[in-house]
């Protein structure tokens, strides 16, 4: 895997290869948290919930605001239409695939 010289770049490709193990995270650090509102679970699991992660450690790297993170993630799966750009991507980031593979199966 090439190396972006920009550190953006590199923490939006991390986001994008590690989808899967972000979203397993968020959701134990939600089943993680507690809040004090008494004895009403209904009140808990709502501010919980309404309270945005801040960061959370993922593989050895910390991730600011994952949830804003999984939430791009969405809007890029929705912008992307379906064909050769969305096979590049799942190919690329779900599959892992190296770009040259991905190239020669679509010419």
């Amino acid at each position: 895997m090439r190396k972006p010289a920009d550190k953006r770049i590199r923490t939006v490709e991390w986001v994008l290869y590690n989808e899967q193990v972000l979203r397993v995270a968020v959701e134990e650090e939600r089943e993680r948290e507690t809040v004090d509102t008494g004895k009403d679970p209904t009140a808990r699991t709502a501010v919980r919930h309404a309270t945005p992660i801040k960061s959370l450690m993922v593989e050895g790297r910390e991730i600011l605001k994952p949830e804003k993170w999984l939430h791009m993630l969405e809007l890029v799966h929705e912008h992307i239409p379906k064909g050769d750009m969305k096979n590049v991507l799942q190919a690329r980031y779900k599959r892992r695939e190296h770009y040259r593979v991905t190239c020669r199966k679509l010419c």
